[in-house]
């Protein structure tokens, strides 16, 4: 017996040095993130713990994140960086 694995991801649009927080009832896990413009992602819990620290990213990446953050948890976009995130 085969399994098949289907994913699928809200688009999150994200304009330069904006940032995105994981509301209580929305989605709370990342797929990953379409770079548009060049700079960089910083992931951040809801409990302070920064587990990605202005990660640099190159325009035309798609950069996969596959993390569960759960209510709260922020993605804060810097250095010019835009682009679209995959949340699900």
């Amino acid at each position: 017996m085969s399994t098949h694995v289907i994913s699928r991801y809200d688009p999150i649009p994200m304009a330069t040095a904006s940032s995105y927080t994981f509301a209580q009832g929305s989605p709370l896990s990342i797929g990953g993130f379409l770079c548009v413009t060049a700079g960089t992602i910083t992931v951040t819990r809801a409990d302070g713990l920064t587990v990605i620290a202005a990660f640099p990213l190159t325009a035309g990446t798609w950069v996969p994140i596959p993390f569960y953050l759960g209510a709260g948890a922020t993605i804060q976009l810097g250095a010019g960086c835009s682009g679209t995130l995959a949340v699900g």
